[in-house]
C-alpha cells in the first residue's frame, strides 16, 4: 500500500511502472499478475479485462470483489 500511494503522491502511473505496483506483481516471474485501474479505459489492466473473460469470487454475495481472475482456458497471453 504504501508502494502505491508513494507512486501516486509522485504522479507515476499504477500498473505500468513496477515501483508503484504491489510486491506481488513485480515479483512474479511469468507475468501472471496485472495491477491497475479497472475503471480508466486506457490501463493495461482495463484493456486486458476487455480482451479476456474474467470472473470474480463469490460476486454473488454482494461483497463487490475488486479481483478478476482469468480461466487458464482462456488465456491466450
Amino acid at each position: 500500500m504504501q508502494r502505491i500511494d508513494r507512486g501516486l503522491q509522485l504522479g507515476l502511473p499504477t500498473g505500468v511502472d513496477k515501483s508503484v505496483s504491489p510486491a506481488c506483481v513485480k515479483i512474479c516471474p511469468v507475468g501472471a499478475r496485472i495491477f491497475g485501474d479497472a475503471l480508466a479505459p486506457e490501463s493495461q489492466v482495463s484493456k486486458y479485462m476487455a480482451e479476456h473473460e474474467t470472473y470474480q469470487l463469490s460476486e454473488d454475495w454482494g461483497t463487490q470483489p475488486k479481483v478478476h481472475y482469468v480461466s487458464p482456458a482462456n488465456r491466450s497471453s
